[in-house]
């Protein structure tokens, strides 16, 4: 399905983790960061004072973060449950418009993959944990001149989605003429 997206990049790949240790290594990797920037940024009262004092445009999107970071250190682990695969988007850090044909990529996998009723989570932001982290770059055998763009995790059995959309049509336009609800 990747290969359908529109793409500036002709040169990215991708990897398909379904290896359980490794799985748990990226889990782990993710979690340990979250945990270290709970202790630093969440757990020390200070700082929310010091954010709201300095920074009150961010106050918001800081007090957003508090409840999943907690709910990570309660759980002592990044996924509620294993998933069954991690897919990455790989490629070149120099070449223009990696990212966004990477997303594309990621975003047609995970249409596609839900449209087959596999659950699927987008791992926003912790592709930039898993490339800084010397240990899981060379488990995956990135070179140096790769970079993880996107990550996608899919198959989560336990995860039951909130926001669901059933039984809502949309209102069609065909030209000037408008279809039913």
């Amino acid at each position: 399905m990747a290969a359908y997206a529109p793409t500036h990049n002709f040169n990215l790949r991708t990897i398909i983790i379904d290896d359980v240790e490794i799985i748990r290594q990226i889990d782990s990797v993710i979690y340990r960061f979250s945990m270290n920037l709970y202790r630093w940024l969440y757990a020390p009262e200070i700082m929310h004072f010091v954010v709201r004092a300095f920074a009150p445009a961010w106050e918001s999107e800081y007090l957003k973060a508090r409840p999943k970071l907690e709910v990570l250190r309660n759980r002592q682990r990044l996924f509620r449950t294993m998933p069954a695969a991690v897919i990455m988007v790989v490629g070149n850090r120099r070449a223009p418009l990696s990212l966004q044909s990477a997303q594309y990529a990621l975003y047609n996998m995970d249409l596609y993959a839900q449209s087959m009723g596999l659950a699927c989570r987008n791992l926003v932001g912790n592709q930039g944990i898993l490339n800084r982290n010397r240990q899981f770059r060379k488990l995956i055998r990135l070179n140096r001149k790769e970079k993880i763009f996107g990550t996608i995790a899919l198959g989560h059995p336990a995860i039951r989605f909130r926001n669901k959309v059933t039984g809502k049509s949309l209102s069609v336009q065909w030209n000037n003429h408008t279809t039913g609800r």
